[in-house]
């Protein structure tokens, strides 16, 4: 089984959501409500939103055999907003494949940390990545409270000067 990276198209955001909102209804369900999730990811996402945030931002998917099974989405500011992983690939290194290549993109714009906002879920990931806890947070979604934690990695400097 290869992953293949590539760049984000136009047409990627329909199998984007859906990868999202599958992989939030069955993996984070141990860590959230039912209510919660609906509300994370309800059934109705507006397409031209995500559509017009993942162009904007540096989004690369991952791929087998063609399949999307994985995506990050990176800003500018070298916050990664997403990284998500179809539910029925996790723990195939596919998180990493992206957070690694993210990293990469990072370095590449001179950025000295990358920043997220980890779900319960995700936060034992980001740790074993090298990512320290800054605070706790509790941000609201469609009327539903979830708590999530900010989270943040200092990338090196002998990796910043490899990159230039």
């Amino acid at each position: 089984m290869t992953v293949a990276l590539r760049p984000y198209r136009d047409d990627d955001t329909p199998a984007l959501i859906a990868l999202f909102r599958e992989t939030i209804h069955s993996v984070n369900r141990r860590d959230y409500s039912p209510a919660q999730l609906a509300a994370w990811a309800p059934a109705e996402i507006d397409a031209a939103v995500w559509a017009d945030r993942q162009a904007e931002n540096d989004t690369l998917l991952a791929e087998i055999d063609g399949a999307t099974v994985g995506f990050a989405e990176l800003t500018a500011e070298g916050h990664l907003h997403m990284l998500f992983v179809h539910k029925d690939h996790q723990g195939e290194g596919i998180a990493s494949a992206l957070l690694t290549a993210m990293e990469d993109r990072a370095h590449a714009t001179g950025q000295s940390e990358i920043t997220t906002d980890a779900s319960l879920t995700a936060q034992p990931f980001f740790q074993r990545q090298g990512f320290r806890r800054l605070a706790e947070q509790e941000v609201e979604r469609n009327g539903q409270t979830l708590r999530n934690c900010r989270m943040a990695k200092t990338l090196s400097i002998e990796e910043q000067e490899a990159s230039v």
